[in-house]
């Protein structure tokens, strides 16, 4: 049992610790994603070490509490957060902040709404490590659970060390509502854990697009981009028998949806990269863009998680690097073909009107991961299309238009509509005293 301050009882902290870990296992054990530990590894070679020690350590609880330590003292997911707001959102991506900042602009009183708070300092770190014996009992358990995969276990040692976070420094009694743009990644279930043990209501706001392989929704409000991505969560509920809870709608995109058009000669054409990309099947998509005649430049944009220089592929002949900072819209706006991974980037490609590829064999993850190629949202890249660029907007007609249409709810709706339900639903979740203050 872990030591809880008294707050809840040992044995539903218990509990919540075995759930916690069976829900980071039932997602990163995926055989969909077995290739993600020889690329993380590949990506950070300092962590082959760690894998291979956590191989050789994994079921020996004084090895979990050592990798416990580690997380709790040095990993960026604990924040701490003033008394005050109603609402609190975890989320340090970009991609997250992006979506917290979507849900601030739809409330009548976004200050109502924290967003990460500040950096926790180290004494209140080492106030975490403090209670022995929770750190006792949370090794055992990881020890008792120890995953055969070194990454799968890992990824249950930062989520326990999250929630051993958040359980010893909790959020301020102001916060009704917690948020998360995440719903898979191991500190963010850690969170989540911690603040449903502590009695407060969760929303999930979406920041990707979503495959099979995602879990149910488990959140009082699920607010997601679009009808596709609510169809795909209702199945994940379907096939695992669970109920599918409150949704609402809010598209990524404040702009207009435009249609993809012609494709002029010579053209330039996007490459977006993937945060695990497949360096040798990458260099020879670029270099075979590179020696084709109607191609005037290829203008890389890196993932926004990755800090590679790509000097690999910036020595190819027409190859540019897209500016950092440059937004999205200008982006899109600058290049006149788009060649995306197994990416979401696919459907935003789409909606600022560029005709988008799928590039297969560029990334680590398993082809059309997202389905995109499967579900007629974009056509599969050959080099030999360029030869005829008369017919690469082609495939954008009225019949594709209705299937990209389940992707981009700016296809057929308001925006302003939209924002107002989103308001109201959000609202709900809060006390009624709470709900006229944030009103």
């Amino acid at each position: 049992m872990i030591d809880d301050g008294g707050k809840a009882r040992f044995g539903d902290v218990t509990a919540a610790v075995r759930r916690l870990i069976h829900e980071v296992h039932a997602f990163h054990a995926q055989k969909v994603l077995a290739n993600l530990e020889g690329a993380v590894a590949a990506k950070k070679p300092h962590l082959r070490l760690l894998f291979r020690l956590t191989g050789l350590l994994a079921s020996w609880p004084a090895a979990n509490a050592l990798m416990l330590a580690g997380v709790i003292l040095f990993h960026p997911a604990f924040r701490k957060l003033e008394d005050g707001p109603l609402g609190f959102a975890f989320g340090l991506s970009g991609s997250n902040e992006r979506s917290f900042a979507r849900l601030r602009g739809v409330l009548r009183s976004p200050e109502h709404l924290s967003v990460n708070g500040s950096p926790v300092s180290v004494a209140d770190r080492l106030a975490v490590l403090a209670p022995l014996r929770s750190l006792r009992v949370m090794s055992r358990l990881l020890a008792a659970a120890a995953h055969s995969s070194p990454l799968v276990h890992v990824q249950s040692v930062i989520a326990c060390a999250t929630f051993m976070g958040y359980r010893a420094h909790r959020l301020p009694p102001s916060v009704q509502v917690v948020c998360v743009a995440n719903d898979h990644s191991p500190a963010y279930l850690g969170f989540l854990a911690a603040a449903k043990l502590q009695g407060l209501r969760t929303c999930y706001i979406q920041h990707a697009p979503v495959t099979e392989h995602f879990p149910p929704l488990s959140f009082d409000l699920s607010i997601l981009y679009d009808r596709s991505s609510a169809q795909a969560y209702e199945n994940i509920a379907l096939a695992r028998g669970v109920a599918m809870p409150p949704v609402v709608l809010l598209s990524p995109y404040d702009t207009p949806f435009r249609r993809p058009g012609p494709v002029p000669v010579p053209m330039r054409v996007g490459v977006c990269l993937s945060l695990w990309p497949d360096r040798p099947g990458l260099v020879q998509l670029v270099q075979a863009l590179s020696h084709h005649a109607n191609v005037a430049a290829i203008v890389l944009r890196p993932h926004p998680r990755c800090r590679s220089t790509h000097s690999d592929l910036m020595g190819i002949g027409k190859v540019v690097l897209q500016p950092p900072g440059t937004s999205a819209a200008d982006y899109f706006g600058a290049v006149d073909l788009v060649l995306a991974p197994n990416s979401g980037v696919t459907v935003e490609a789409l909606h600022f009107g560029r005709p988008t590829f799928f590039t297969p064999k560029v990334d680590k993850v398993e082809a059309d991961y997202y389905g995109f190629a499967k579900g007629g949202v974009v056509p599969v890249f050959e080099v030999d299309a360029l030869d005829r660029p008369e017919r690469l907007h082609l495939f954008f007609e009225d019949a594709w238009l209705h299937r990209y249409a389940a992707f981009d709810e700016t296809v057929h709706y308001s925006p302003e509509e939209a924002r107002s339900l989103v308001a109201s639903a959000f609202v709900r979740l809060l006390t009624p005293e709470a709900r006229r203050a944030a009103s």
